[in-house]
């Protein structure tokens, strides 16, 4: 995060403020819509990246996903919370009117991308494809899209905001006008199942306090094997070239017993997969050290079997399998292609070889199994190096974190700000007006009421005289104040109610800006008399209670004085002088520590309680039958399934609970759901954890809160 900060500070300085370095990653908006806009809603990995930054905690507020299509991944997204539409952004932006920022996802969304500039909508447009200038109108061609031509892609690389690519190589390749470099982000795993990622973080001390309890730190011992087991995960096709990996790998092996490939990920479902599948098992030739595995969900199953994870790819950007074997302290093997040499060094996390099908390659990669399978030292020097690699570089809070400062630097955090008592000395200003006519008691926000009655309307005539709204004092600091705002990133508005009885009051206020802070703050202002109306993240004013017309979207620092001193403060914060400006909207801009700690796809080293890695959670105290009848009834989503009985019978508020556990009612619907989840695209890159509902019930985030804690249950991550 701290590099991506870095990266913005010229455009929002307040990023690279070091007094606030902890807290600008966590900045958010407190209003308005943010809008996704990703091709379609398959399974692919692109889809499951902006999957990752919604369930990140990327945001707080309303969002809102449009896609010309339905897909598998609709649910997941409303898992989060996130309003699905099937239509076009067109439609979408003339019935939401708030959408302060958009993510656009793939290429292929190079239209929408400007669509969305020339509305206004600033934009972020996240590549993740590998396309020379040659192959892009081939490969848009191939798709047959009206929207799509080389000159809507050249358009979008020029005018977006704040072109996102995955590695630096890949910005190099299009070149774009604003580019920005966000490296994928993978989620923590389990570590209980990886002893290499687990003393690393056990010597880190980033072990939860949970896992110190009953696992205490012990150093890791280098153990030779009898087996070393090599593993090539991603789907058997072309592009991933296993008939070249089982190539090496027999060259490596001749007549060794000690060593055996796993290849996992035939799927059989295009053409080309199953004629390749064909070749790869030509290539093995019946080598019974060589297996050949279906796709699968249990990834984890196939990583905590390796000693050594193998990806020859001739066309990837970021390949996630490296990333992801990384996180589970696995050296790698893999090509040198686009961006993967800015994933790993060569000869510290893992290898990197040739690609091509010759004698020299294939002996190279044959001789680098060979050191790897010799050396379990090397084996775990390079684990340890890619668990290093990983949290500094590949962890999903780490990606979540840049999007989040991305969003906050082209959408910049409206900050309305009251004039009379905020800005401006109001109270200085009547004082010397009034001259000591009598005491003041300024207990009463209206100044008229601190006066004695008998000289009510004399206060009145007063601050309704021509020229008193012009002489009055500026606040202690506040000048200066402003214009940090200003300089530090902030979309600054003056946001000022005119006293409604005074003919001068609104015209005097016009003058006292421009005599004040110059012509160039006349177009910040808002001059209103209901400021429910005005759109902002947070309004600075002393008035102990504000009403209008509308429910506001800003929430209101309260500016210190006199007559708000003793009022209930509710979820405000108080103000005290111009001094602490900054730290304040530090604070009321940024999501508290713990809200991001949760937002984490997975937490490192949890152990799992249940089958196929299940984490233990906290349940809630007792449900009554009518907090039941709120919640969504998943009756449907359990079609099929031997749970369905039990759960309508807990519904409807029976004595007997559910039978079995619920972990079979989740590989039930597994096998319901795994076909589709197999024709989607390469399923390597995808994790999916299920976690928004389990968060709710312990309270975190946006979920209930002060609820007893009754015991352990199993909690459910599935597609």
């Amino acid at each position: 995060p701290a590099v991506a900060i870095r990266g913005l500070e010229t455009a929002f300085p307040i990023l690279g403020d070091p007094r606030y370095a902890g807290l600008a990653a966590r900045m958010v908006h407190n209003y308005g819509t943010i809008l996704l806009a990703p091709q379609n809603l398959a399974v692919s990995g692109a889809n499951q990246v902006l999957h990752n930054i919604v369930a990140g905690n990327f945001y707080r507020g309303n969002i809102v996903l449009v896609s010309p299509s339905n897909g598998p991944f609709a649910s997941k997204f409303q898992e989060f919370g996130v309003s699905v539409r099937i239509g076009n952004v067109e439609e979408l932006i003339e019935v939401i009117r708030d959408i302060r920022f958009a993510i656009c996802n793939t290429i292929m969304t190079a239209h929408i991308v400007n669509t969305l500039q020339e509305r206004g909508v600033p934009c972020a447009w996240v590549l993740h494809e590998w396309w020379t200038k040659d192959m892009i109108p081939v490969e848009l061609g191939k798709r047959n899209d009206k929207n799509l031509t080389v000159e809507t892609v050249d358009m979008a690389l020029k005018n977006c905001a704040a072109t996102v690519s995955v590695c630096k190589a890949q910005q190099e390749l299009y070149g774009p006008r604003n580019g920005e470099v966000i490296f994928v982000g993978t989620p923590d795993v389990d570590a209980e199942n990886f002893p290499v990622l687990k003393a690393v973080l056990e010597k880190s001390g980033a072990v939860p306090r949970a896992l110190e309890a009953g696992y205490p730190s012990r150093a890791l011992t280098v153990q030779k094997k009898d087996v070393v087991t090599f593993l090539c995960i991603g789907i058997v096709c072309p592009r991933k070239n296993q008939a070249f990996t089982v190539k090496c790998f027999k060259k490596f092996v001749g007549d060794r017993k000690d060593a055996r490939l796993l290849v996992v990920g035939v799927r059989k479902i295009r053409d080309y997969e199953i004629a390749y599948v064909d070749e790869v098992e030509k290539a093995i030739d019946g080598d019974d050290r060589i297996e050949l595995h279906d796709v699968t969900h249990e990834v984890d199953n196939f990583y905590s079997m390796a000693d050594v994870i193998l990806l020859a790819s001739l066309n990837e950007v970021t390949p996630m399998v490296l990333a992801e074997a990384m996180a589970r302290g696995k050296p790698v093997m893999t090509t040198g292609i686009a961006g993967i040499p800015e994933m790993l060094d060569n000869g510290a996390e893992g290898f990197i070889c040739g690609e091509e099908d010759t004698d020299a390659c294939v002996a190279e990669w044959a001789s680098r199994m060979k050191e790897l399978a010799d050396d379990p030292a090397l084996r775990l020097r390079m684990g340890k190096a890619g668990v290093q690699r990983y949290m500094k570089q590949y962890r999903l809070q780490g990606m979540v974190d840049q999007y989040r400062s991305l969003a906050v630097r082209l959408a910049k955090p409206v900050i309305l700000i009251d004039m009379d008592g905020v800005i401006v000395d109001w109270d200085r200003g009547f004082l010397e007006a009034w001259g000591g006519r009598t005491a003041v008691n300024r207990v009463h926000y209206e100044m008229e009421k601190c006066v004695p009655a008998d000289r009510f309307s004399e206060a009145l005539e007063l601050f309704c005289s021509e020229g008193f709204f012009r002489k009055l004092p500026a606040m202690e600091g506040a000048l200066s104040a402003l214009k940090q705002m200003v300089s530090k990133g902030f979309e600054v508005l003056i946001c000022t109610a005119p006293f409604a009885k005074s003919r001068y009051c609104a015209q005097e206020k016009w003058e006292w800006v421009r005599e004040h802070l110059g012509d160039d703050w006349l177009k910040r202002m808002v001059i209103t008399q209901d400021k429910t109306t005005v759109r902002g993240d947070l309004l600075i004013d002393d008035k102990p209670a504000i009403t209008g017309s509308q429910r506001p979207l800003w929430k209101q620092v309260l500016f210190d004085a006199p007559y708000n001193r003793e009022i209930e403060m509710g979820h405000r914060q108080r103000m005290t002088s111009w001094r602490d400006w900054e730290d304040v909207l530090a604070q009321e801009l940024t999501l508290p520590a713990d809200e991001e700690e949760d937002s984490s796809e997975a937490t490192p080293s949890t152990p799992a309680s249940g089958p196929s890695g299940l984490k233990s959670v906290r349940s809630t105290g007792s449900v009554t039958s009518e907090e039941v009848a709120k919640l969504r009834d998943f009756s449907h989503e359990l079609e099929g399934t031997s749970y369905l009985k039990d759960y309508r019978s807990w519904r409807a508020g029976k004595s007997k609970g559910a039978k079995g556990e619920f972990w079979q009612a989740v590989a039930d619907i597994e096998r319901i759901k795994k076909q589709m989840f197999l024709e989607g695209d390469d399923w390597s890159s995808v994790h999916v954890y299920r976690r928004g509902y389990s968060d709710w019930r312990r309270g975190r985030a946006r979920g209930a809160k002060g609820i007893r804690d009754q015991g352990p249950i199993e909690a459910a991550a599935f597609m």
